[in-house]
């Protein structure tokens, strides 16, 4: 006679548990609607193509790989500043994103669990709520400020999320518009992948991944996956407004500013990611016989005196990290790359000569006059 061990609780235990909180809804109505008050219910940003009167609801999606040099630095930033690896990675994606807005404030959808605190916290199932977490912050702010901002919102987000998204959308009387997902349309979230042998299935071994999705009813959406030695990106875009391209631009984006703000907090907002943004016109299909140069991509790596000439390093970013961060000279820090894209079995490579040309203009664009300093490594060498 042993006693069996005692069952788990289940999903129904989470939703009693959820319905025993309606009573404190009001509250957290009152502080969504404080939070909220002002706060833009439609953003338009830029895309690719115009906003369909009615959208699809399918998606396009990407993935990207950080291993463990940008796991590590990440976490060390983390610690050392007291917030959270959600929290930087969540403020590293809404500095990229507001890049793209026509509003220096903007909402985030972002899912607040609840089952831990029904001793659920390995139990699989939706029981999760989404909250508008109201994002703000000027050209001028500085990374460190702003990540600090994210972070006591989250906290706050927290402590009143028994008023879900819809709760509040209702609240605030957002009306529903078929061309747009509702009330927020950039989501963001970040989970954990179980290390090897956490998860087991009688004698067999575990491992999963997260599939991406043909549809989504958000606009722009990233996913954050953190293993024990990598961070894996997945976002879905929009397919009426978006393509795949794009989105891998983006989370290539989106490691630089994580590597760059590990490297230097003090960073202002405005010196992540400098170059304009304008709408692009609808891309070719990936048979066509044309390069296609994307929006240039500028980064300030290191602050400097403006009245210097500044160090302007030339295809790729994250390459001259190091090296900004070795200058302490009072020389400005300049990354700047140019995505060619082209089909390699239709189309000649691109003529030197018309590289250059374009990075030239970039860097007319910054300083108009030389001298010039420059420097490359590999290809960005010639």
């Amino acid at each position: 006679g042993q006693r069996l061990p005692a069952t788990p609780p289940g999903v129904g235990a989470f939703h009693q548990w959820r319905s025993g909180r309606e009573a404190g809804i009001g509250s957290a109505l009152e502080h969504w609607r404080r939070t909220l008050a002002g706060a833009p219910q439609t953003v338009a940003y830029a895309s690719l193509r115009s906003r369909r009167a009615k959208r699809s609801y399918l998606a396009v999606s990407a993935r990207r790989m950080l291993g463990a040099e940008v796991l590590g630095q990440a976490k060390a930033y983390a610690k050392d500043r007291g917030v959270s690896l959600f929290t930087l990675m969540l403020a590293s994606f809404a500095s990229s994103v507001r890049r793209y807005m026509a509003s220096d404030d903007f909402l985030i959808g972002v899912p607040i669990a609840g089952h831990p605190e029904v001793g659920m916290e390995r139990s699989v199932g939706a029981m999760a709520s989404v909250v508008p977490l109201r994002v703000r912050g000027g050209d001028g702010q500085i990374f460190e400020e702003f990540c600090a901002s994210v972070q006591s919102s989250l906290l706050d987000a927290r402590e009143n999320a028994d008023a879900g998204f819809e709760h509040v959308a209702e609240a605030l009387g957002v009306p529903r518009d078929p061309a747009r997902p509702h009330f927020v349309g950039v989501a963001f979230s970040h989970m954990h992948k179980y290390p090897p042998g956490h998860l087991t299935f009688g004698d067999c071994r575990v491992d999963y991944r997260i599939n991406t999705r043909p549809f989504d009813r958000y606009d722009l959406s990233l996913n954050v996956v953190e293993a024990p030695d990598s961070l894996e990106l997945i976002i879905h875009g929009n397919a009426d407004m978006l393509d795949g391209p794009w989105l891998e631009q983006r989370l290539r984006e989106l490691e630089d500013i994580v590597r760059l703000v590990c490297a230097n907090p003090a960073a202002r907002l405005r010196d992540l990611v400098t170059a304009p943004v304008e709408a692009e016109p609808a891309r070719t299909a990936v048979a066509s016989d044309e390069v296609r140069v994307e929006a240039p991509i500028v980064v300030t790596l290191q602050r400097g005196n403006p009245d210097k000439p500044p160090l302007l390093c030339l295809l790729g970013i994250q390459l001259y990290v190091d090296v900004a961060t070795a200058i302490d000279d009072g020389t400005r820090v300049v990354g700047i790359h140019v995505p060619m894209l082209y089909n390699p079995s239709r189309t000649p490579r691109p003529r030197l000569a018309k590289v250059a040309g374009h990075y030239l203009d970039v860097i007319r664009a910054i300083q108009p006059t030389g001298p010039y300093q420059l420097a490359g490594f590999c290809f960005g060498g010639i």
